[in-house]
């Protein structure tokens, strides 16, 4: 399966799978044009609270412009693991998939081993975008914080995000790697849930880096949100896409009188050092030129 040979003392540097020391990624560099095949093949995961409106925009307009054909399943917005997919044409291929996922009744994460027999990676080009986890949380809270049922439905407490984060932490047990619609979301949708249950016995640590060398081998680019049109950039130049495939207008942002007005941060430094998962969005951030 897919996750068989992650967890190893290979590229991830330490002296056993128990180590507690702190463990490095080599991360491989790899040659951009051998992805122009893959053009008109995509598979994007679109990730919660991360600015991704605008970006599966370009994509639904690149594929229609080219009449290709997307994954779906059928009568919905976002796409179910666990219901049939749209049916095609005799000889006809799937194209593009760039939806969230879901399972009935659920949030679901990526599922390689559902994906790959519709979008097969040797012709298809994988890639997600990640965001800053203070700002993805806060995201997160202006879409929750004023709507009263998603507020009870997520048991989310509190007037100020700050207060909020600091409340949904303390109803979490202690030293765990959870993932949630609150606390690392974005390794939720990326499947770490998945992976946590097959390497319980596991070094956190060693965890975390091994899930990034998983990301790094499955995904042909990860953007960054916070340097969105660095990554444009890159997508246009992994898959050589004219300037007219990745022009673009905001959509669906936050208001700007929602943002904090103060010049403090939104979330104490000592709260925020508890989002335990700034390891996977920062192993990805320098290749876009974040500092």
């Amino acid at each position: 399966t897919w996750y068989d040979d992650v967890i190893t003392s290979g590229d991830v540097v330490t002296s056993s799978p128990h180590a507690t020391m702190e463990v490095q990624y080599q991360f491989e560099l790899r040659n951009s044009s051998s992805y122009i095949e893959k053009r008109d093949k995509l598979m994007f995961l679109k990730t919660h609270k991360c600015g991704t409106s605008s970006l599966v925009t370009i994509l639904y307009l690149y594929g229609i412009r080219r009449n290709l054909n997307f994954l779906l399943t059928p009568y919905e917005h976002q796409f179910f693991n666990d219901k049939p997919v749209q049916k095609l044409a005799a000889g006809q291929e799937y194209d593009i998939l760039c939806q969230h996922h879901r399972e009935t009744g659920a949030w679901d994460y990526y599922k390689p081993w559902v994906i790959h027999p519709h979008l097969p990676k040797s012709k298809t080009f994988y890639f997600t975008i990640l965001r800053d986890p203070e700002q993805q949380f806060l995201s997160n809270y202006f879409f929750y914080h004023r709507n009263e049922k998603l507020r009870t439905l997520f048991k989310i407490e509190g007037d100020t995000p700050d207060a909020v984060l600091k409340n949904y932490l303390s109803l979490l047990p202690k030293n765990t790697l959870t993932c949630s619609n609150i606390i690392n979301p974005m390794s939720f949708d990326l499947g770490f849930s998945h992976f946590w249950e097959k390497a319980k016995d596991v070094n956190p640590e060693v965890q975390i880096l091994s899930f990034i060398k998983f990301l790094d081998k499955e995904f042909d680019l990860i953007m960054i949100t916070d340097e969105f049109d660095k990554s444009l950039i890159l997508l246009k130049h992994f898959l050589s896409w004219k300037i007219e495939d990745v022009v673009y207008l905001r959509k669906m942002t936050r208001a700007l009188e929602e943002a904090p007005k103060s010049s403090k941060p939104a979330i104490s430094e000592e709260t925020l050092k508890q989002l335990r998962f700034h390891k996977v969005r920062n192993g990805f951030s320098s290749f876009v030129g974040i500092r």
